[in-house]
């Protein structure tokens, strides 16, 4: 399972709610994630942490959406931890 979202935030708002079920993995530019504060990579690394999601910084995603993937989903080799 994949699915695109416009944002991280959203992303993970869908994952809070319940809405995204059996989401493993977020993945999302990784030039756009160098561009947050510290407090901010923070604050999305404990949201997700406190959901099982592993987020994943990916060089070759374009900063236009994230994608949310099951355990099932293919990883890519331009992909990193965040």
């Amino acid at each position: 399972m994949i699915s695109r979202h416009d944002s991280l935030h959203h992303a993970l708002q869908q994952v809070e709610s319940g809405a995204l079920r059996s989401v493993s993995t977020i993945v999302f530019s990784h030039r756009w994630w160098h561009t947050l504060s510290a407090d901010e990579r923070a604050e999305f690394r404990e949201r997700a942490s406190r959901h099982s999601v592993t987020l994943r910084a990916d060089s070759q995603l374009t900063s236009h959406y994230v994608e949310a993937r099951g355990e099932d989903g293919p990883s890519l080799s331009s992909e990193g931890h965040a």
